[in-house]
């Protein structure tokens, strides 16, 4: 794996001990691994966030991208609508974000974390003009969107954002139209902050 030479990043990403059976392997890089330990402490899997927690616990959401937000980005896809454990409520995936991006003002340390966030949650590097965006729960929250911790198999950290509108029209069988999936892509993409 990749080295960092940043002294806030550890040496390199590393086995520290076992986490689970069948460790995932994003849990290998400290960084996820202490922020999954943060959250696992205090949020149920396949339960909404709580807003008010996630901001006391500065817990935001993270996603890479190119460097400016647009509908396509965030609008729900077919994979989208697929049952997550006992999660069933299309969404929008996104990661807990583990790193400290938006609290580094240099560009080459913003360009690690965007290296080590695409590595780790990707296994890939990141495409060139990626960004990281930081969206806050609690903003999410009260623009009409729950964040619900929906973990995968190599990514605990993993979240899927529903749109309070598209899960209400599906609780009354009413059938969502692509205008109406364009409408919320639309609003989402607007709440998140660009680091690059």
């Amino acid at each position: 794996m990749h080295q960092f030479e940043l002294d806030l990043l550890p040496g390199e990403i590393q086995h520290v001990g076992p986490f689970v059976s069948g460790e995932p392997l994003a849990v290998r890089c400290p960084h996820y691994r202490q922020k999954t330990l943060q959250v696992y402490s205090n949020f149920e899997p396949y339960q909404v966030i709580d807003p008010d927690l996630a901001r006391d616990l500065d817990i935001r959401l993270c996603r890479i991208g190119r460097q400016k937000p647009y509908p396509a980005w965030v609008k729900i896809r077919p994979k989208d609508h697929l049952v997550l454990g006992s999660h069933q409520m299309p969404g929008v995936s996104s990661q807990i974000d583990f790193t400290q991006i938006s609290s580094e003002s240099s560009q080459d340390r913003r360009q690690q974390w965007i290296d080590l966030f695409a590595e780790v949650v990707l296994n890939t590097p990141p495409r060139v003009g990626s960004a990281l965006h930081i969206a806050q729960i609690h903003t999410l929250h009260v623009n009409g969107f729950r964040s619900f911790l929906v973990p995968l198999h190599n990514h605990p950290l993993h979240v899927r954002i529903c749109d309070t509108e598209i899960i209400q029209a599906l609780e009354q069988e009413d059938h969502v139209t692509e205008i109406q999936y364009f409408e919320s892509a639309e609003k989402l993409c607007r709440l998140w902050e660009s680091f690059y």
